[in-house]
């Protein structure tokens, strides 16, 4: 469809095999956050659309071929899927540039990331499905045999946040399906079209109808309605824990199965014996991901006296010459946010941050030198406490602060740990024993020892807050399944 003078993609809702319109026949645009410019547009579905897409899972489930085909068979499927993703990466890498605003490193973290989740999953779920389990004599003298069989929990409504969207998405997708599960897809309106792309190749790739459906819309009565829907088994939500605490409570009268990757605000613990430019570089952490829109961002430095105020001046100095602007520049290493009203989030966040008392080493504004898009500098604070705004609550943006302690291990670990979160945390050492020790401390989902590493094999989930269950690897798969304990004599 032609926006001005550029032709932009118009894709449309993904249903029982078919790409359609939305019922009520109304668009909305994605918008791309670096220029403010229409970059595609997708179909606005209303309930009775989610009503449809539930029930095309529901059929597929229930009467369809996949729940019932061989691991082997879903596997040799879901691998078809990822061919077609990588016959179309470059148009994914531009959705990722135009929809989200990624720099090149976003975007191969976003498409390429996705594409090796694709493939590890698409092989790894032709694992069997059957554990046999020692025999039982019982008491008359018979032999009882036994075996354990995961079972697919069936329509699984998969709802994706902005900030990493093909990513996230496979993640979801692709161990549900490989476990013979059939999906509602529901992305964020901020980037609908990763999404939808995800729909358009799984229908090149020949998946039966109804084992994939995609639905976008702006309305959040679409997200309640997916997720109340009696015909959806199990609901996988990735976004903030305040929305996430909402699904579990809707889940609970039916008893709903959920999986929930909610936020963090995790530390990177410092210690006395760091090397200190490997710590400032991992320090930069919440920067150099996608304009620090990333849940497991450690955006609470935590730095002992005696190291705190050379600390400071190394991190405070490689901030300030960190590059913000144009993702399509490939100098850019930080881009924008995803909309104005992230940055106007971001924004208060930071004069809460000046109001409370904490002093601001390095940004705090907009970037002058750039009239259009959603930028916001990154900014570093300093002289901050545990007790502050931006200590507290997830920010989801460029901006990190730094909490100064004494250098007693104990009094770090207490620190790192006080909050409401657990998903993901770091500890920074020269002494890799030490540093397992105390990564073994942290209440988190995942702990590194001198940086943050994870792939399609790892799981990823987090303590309190911060979620239930786990996404990726193994574990992953397991969680679209259900245990039956089968016996005989």
């Amino acid at each position: 469809m032609a926006v001005g003078e550029r032709t932009v993609p118009k894709l449309g809702l993904f249903i029982g095999g078919e790409e359609r319109e939305a019922r009520r026949g109304r668009t909305f645009a994605s918008i791309d956050p670096a220029t403010e410019e229409v970059c595609g547009l997708a179909p606005d579905a209303g309930v009775e659309d989610v009503g449809d897409a539930v029930a095309a899972a529901r059929r597929a489930f229930d009467e369809g071929p996949w729940p019932g085909m061989s691991p082997r068979q879903r596997s040799e499927a879901l691998l078809r899927l990822r061919d077609a993703m990588v016959a179309h990466r470059d148009e994914l890498h531009q959705i990722s540039l135009e929809e989200c605003g990624m720099t090149r490193a976003g975007r191969l973290a976003n498409v390429d990331g996705a594409i090796g989740q694709a493939s590890w999953f698409g092989e790894h779920c032709a694992r069997p499905d059957v554990e046999p389990l020692p025999p039982i004599v019982s008491r008359d003298g018979g032999v009882v045999g036994s075996m354990i069989v995961r079972e697919p929990v069936g329509v699984v409504a998969a709802i994706t946040p902005f900030n990493m969207p093909l990513i996230v998405s496979c993640g979801k997708v692709f161990p549900a399906l490989g476990m013979g599960c059939t999906v509602v897809l529901k992305p964020s309106p901020l980037t609908p079209l990763n999404g939808l792309m995800l729909g358009r190749l799984a229908q090149e790739a020949g998946l039966p109808d109804g084992v994939l459906n995609v639905v976008t819309g702006e309305d959040p009565a679409l997200g309640e309605a997916l997720v109340a829907d009696p015909q959806v088994d199990k609901v996988s939500f990735t976004g903030s824990s305040a929305v996430g605490k909402r699904i579990l409570a809707a889940c609970a009268p039916q008893v709903k199965r959920c999986l929930l990757e909610l936020g963090g605000k995790s530390p990177s613990l410092v210690l006395e014996d760091c090397d200190i430019e490997l710590t400032v570089r991992g320090a930069l952490f919440p920067y150099l991901t996608h304009a620090g829109q990333a849940c497991v961002a450690m955006t609470r430095v935590v730095v002992p006296d005696s190291i705190h105020d050379g600390f400071v001046d190394k991190l405070t100095a490689a901030v300030q010459e960190l590059s913000v602007g144009d993702p399509r520049d490939p100098s850019t290493v930080v881009p924008p946010v995803i909309s104005a009203r992230q940055r106007d989030r971001v924004e208060d966040y930071i004069r809460s941050g000046v109001a409370e008392g904490a002093r601001l080493a390095a940004g705090g504004s907009r970037p002058a030198h750039l009239p259009r898009g959603y930028y916001v500098e990154p900014t570093l604070f300093v002289d901050s406490t545990n007790q502050m705004r931006i200590n507290r609550e997830e920010i989801f943006g460029p901006v990190a602060a730094v909490i100064r302690y004494s250098g007693d291990v104990d009094e770090g670990v207490r620190l790192a740990n006080d909050t409401t979160y657990g998903l993901n945390a770091t500890v920074w050492t020269s002494n890799r024993a030490r540093g397992m020790e105390v990564a073994r401390r942290l209440r988190a989902g995942q702990a590194g020892i001198n940086g943050y590493t994870a792939g399609p094999w790892s799981p990823i989930g987090g303590m309190r807050e911060s979620g239930i269950g786990r996404e990726r690897g193994v574990l992953g798969m397991l969680e679209y399944t259900e245990v039956k304990h089968v016996h005989w004599r």
